[in-house]
């Protein structure tokens, strides 16, 4: 099992981290090892024609770009912040869709050089990343303490477009009923 497992998350809350997040973090390193392959197999292509050595160069900077990013997601994947969540998202989300997209272009006939595998093997552990993170307990994790659940289209649209909380959204209230204590 992970180190992650046994830990608890420091800080005010001292929320346990979910043991779906270690499946999660697990799932992620095999995303970063089918990028790894990606960018090996990218760096024997053929680099004989100009077009071909511009796509595989595009290809290598595309690969070494998503390896980092999903090496900073597994990293801060417990690290109980927002944009720790969005970053794991993000890079499944993106593993996700360029998968398929080098499926549409082999059956329109165009060979890309850089699958490394097939898409029934990369999906399923990047669909289940996602269905991870979306989880109610997981999301919850993410919240500040004392702060309210925000609805899981706010989370999607997190993802990719605006903040989950904007910062007018939450703040600390002190109670007009409560006494200070008398001396």
């Amino acid at each position: 099992m992970s180190l992650l497992a046994g830990r608890t998350q420091g800080g005010i809350s001292g929320a346990r981290i979910p043991w779906l997040l270690v499946i999660g973090e697990i799932l992620l390193g095999l995303a970063i090892y089918r990028y790894a392959v990606s960018f090996i197999i990218g760096t024997i292509s053929d680099w004989d024609e100009v077009v071909g050595s511009v796509m595989t160069l595009l290809g290598l900077l595309f690969n070494l770009a998503m390896i980092l990013l999903n090496v900073d997601s597994v990293i801060g994947i417990a690290s109980a912040k927002p944009s720790s969540w969005r970053k794991a998202m993000r890079s499944s989300v993106i593993l996700a869709s360029i998968s398929i997209l080098y499926d549409i272009l082999e059956w329109l006939g165009i060979d890309s050089g850089f699958i490394a595998f097939q898409n029934e093997f990369i999906l399923p552990p990047v669909v289940a990343t996602i269905l991870i993170m979306m989880l109610p307990s997981v999301r919850r994790f993410y919240i500040p303490p004392l702060a309210e659940m925000p609805p899981l289209r706010s989370w999607v649209a997190y993802v990719f477009f605006w903040p989950l909380m904007p910062s007018g959204s939450y703040r600390f209230v002190k109670a007009e009923d409560a006494e200070s204590p008398s001396s």
